[in-house]
């Protein structure tokens, strides 16, 4: 048999690493008490389920006491030894007295070390002492990864009854409406949320077609919605213009125009739709996974009536190697609890190795940029860099 041992570590994607790369038969933890209370149940649905692994076993190791900690790995390991096992150690992660006790029975009893760099996917041998190693012995195996496996090995789960139509991208042709859409939305970012409300306020979502006469004279139609007449004609000519619309004309007291399809009217009418897809389109090039407008259940388990779930909604999750990057969007100022929601969801559901990003159509304060700084978070503002081009430098590359 082939039997994995390493640390249960209170970040689930270390405890396992390998055996998303490596097909073990069996994997031996040593932890804590309240670690191994609080993880044993989600990390062994995730082996079983996921990577092929029937026969796992849990031995509690004292937090201080060294010698406890030697006696109870070695009595483990020559156990399976005994059994005519091939051992590896995984040190991932793991606490330091731990480490030393690996270390020491590692290399008097030529055992392989091996530990993963989860950030950027690196696979580090540490073997020089062992006859034989992990890659020369193991059969490779790539265990498919997705955002639903990431999420539950946090113990949460996607609630897919949440999640808006409106919130997917499944053609060429709605991509190109959407960068056409953002492309207008740049050009007159600081009308645009007024613009939205005006029409979400003044059109019926059975209609398409759109003719209305105004009832108020141009200076009160500026008062009324802090936008002026003209300006809004413009920006319904350059929606024609980019083929968002159709027939569109206007004069002094009337005007109408036509929709090409009732998702461009649903993101008209929801100002910030248009920055989070746009988010998305540029996100999916780097990574393996990307999803825009998830719900994420904190326990794990979704029941019948909605208001007994505590949820989340990320605005664009992405999983990037073994790194899912939590992405926050806001069109308009950004609040100060912006920073701390989606400092807390990433926390929760991706651990120390989550990465964090705010994106926004407005600059932060400085204050709040600097805090952002402390808490980890990129900030990219899309009125600076329209192509979220920072996204990618701070991603390193593209994965396809």
């Amino acid at each position: 048999m082939k039997v994995n041992v390493e640390f249960l570590d209170t970040d689930p994607i270390e405890n396992v690493i390998t055996c998303l790369n490596y097909k073990m038969d069996k994997v031996v933890y040593f932890g804590y008490p309240e670690v191994i209370a609080q993880y044993r149940d989600m990390t062994e649905e995730f082996l079983r389920k996921h990577c092929g692994v029937e026969d796992i076993c849990f031995y509690e190791v004292s937090e201080q006491d060294l010698d406890d900690i030697e006696e109870t790995i070695e009595a483990a390991i020559r156990l399976e030894k005994e059994a005519g096992n091939d051992i590896y150690v995984d040190v991932t992660g793991g606490e330091s007295l731990v480490l030393v006790a690996f270390g020491v029975f590692a290399a008097s009893m030529e055992i392989p070390m091996h530990a993963y760099d989860i950030n950027d996917g690196t696979f580090l041998p540490l073997d020089r002492h062992a006859s034989y190693n992990i890659e020369n012995s193991c059969e490779k195996q790539d265990v498919p990864f997705d955002l639903d496996a990431y999420i539950a090995l946090y113990g949460g789960q996607v609630n897919y009854r949440l999640h808006k139509g409106l919130k997917s991208v499944t053609t060429e042709e709605q991509a190109d409406e959407i960068d056409a859409m953002w492309d207008v939305m740049m050009r007159h970012a600081a009308d645009w949320n007024r613009f939205s409300n005006y029409l979400k306020n003044t059109e019926e979502a059975e209609f398409l077609s759109i003719e209305r006469t105004l009832t108020v004279k141009p200076p009160k139609f500026a008062r009324e919605n802090s936008m002026e007449l003209y300006t809004f004609y413009d920006i319904l000519d350059d929606c024609e213009k980019a083929g968002l619309l159709y027939d569109v004309h206007h004069d002094a007291d009337h005007y109408g125009y036509t929709y090409k399809n009732s998702t461009i009217r649903d993101c008209f009418w929801d100002a910030g739709s248009i920055l989070e897809l746009h988010t998305y389109l540029v996100a999916r090039q780097y990574g393996e996974d990307c999803r825009i407008g998830l719900h994420l259940d904190w326990d794990g388990v979704i029941h019948n009536q909605p208001d007994e779930d505590t949820t989340n909604e990320i605005d664009v999750l992405l999983l990037h190697g073994y790194c899912p990057v939590f992405i926050s969007c806001k069109n308009g100022h950004v609040k100060k609890d912006a920073l701390y929601e989606l400092e807390t969801v990433a926390n929760r559901f991706g651990g120390k190795h989550a990465k964090k990003v705010l994106v926004a159509t407005k600059d932060l304060t400085q204050s709040d940029y600097l805090r952002a700084k402390e808490m980890g978070i990129i900030v990219i503002s899309s009125g600076r860099d329209p192509k979220l081009e920072k996204l990618g430098r701070k991603l390193l590359h593209k994965t396809k």
